[in-house]
């Protein structure tokens, strides 16, 4: 199949030239994002949510332990299915789902630190926003991770639990 249509793509970049484009335009994609975000009426609500997703990255048979793309962020699968190898999306988006800051981690990587990752990168974004309140699912917990949204002026409203640590 790939065969028949190569005289559409004459330029075809080899996988390193590939991988450059990939990141040189990861910037240009934030940056257009972050553009539609703030032009529109959801930048200014002061409700987000963040969550994280898993990301296929190859599909075989069985799963297997190597990097499946260059630069793979972590081997093996991700918890939430056998057939996503390797990475995990975290995004955090206004209600409405406009990504305002988004990053790609390995699927074994803690919810909570990529999460304090992406507010570190881009402390802009709640310095203008005081009282900001995040919307998390149930793997965003702990008091040491409270405490330290709160550094950031961040609420994590989250249901009382017995076993709160």
């Amino acid at each position: 199949m790939a065969s028949h249509l190569r005289r559409l793509f004459p330029c075809l970049p080899k996988q390193p030239g590939y991988n450059k484009r990939l990141r040189k335009a990861a910037e240009l994609l934030r940056r257009v994002t972050r553009l539609l975000a703030t032009d529109t009426s959801v930048w200014s609500h002061d409700v987000w949510i963040v969550d994280s997703t898993p990301v296929e990255c190859g599909r075989s048979a069985r799963p297997s332990n190597t990097p499946t793309w260059l630069g793979g962020p972590s081997t093996g699968t991700a918890p939430a299915t056998a057939d996503s190898s390797g990475a995990c999306a975290c995004t955090w988006c206004p209600l409405q789902g406009v990504p305002i800051a988004f990053a790609l981690t390995g699927a074994k990587a803690d919810e909570r630190e990529t999460l304090l990752d992406l507010l570190a990168a881009k402390s802009g974004l709640t310095a203008a926003r005081p009282e900001q309140t995040l919307i998390g699912d149930k793997n965003y917990f702990g008091l040491g991770f409270e405490h330290q949204l709160a550094d950031h002026d961040i609420r994590l409203p989250r249901p009382a639990r017995p076993n709160r640590q």
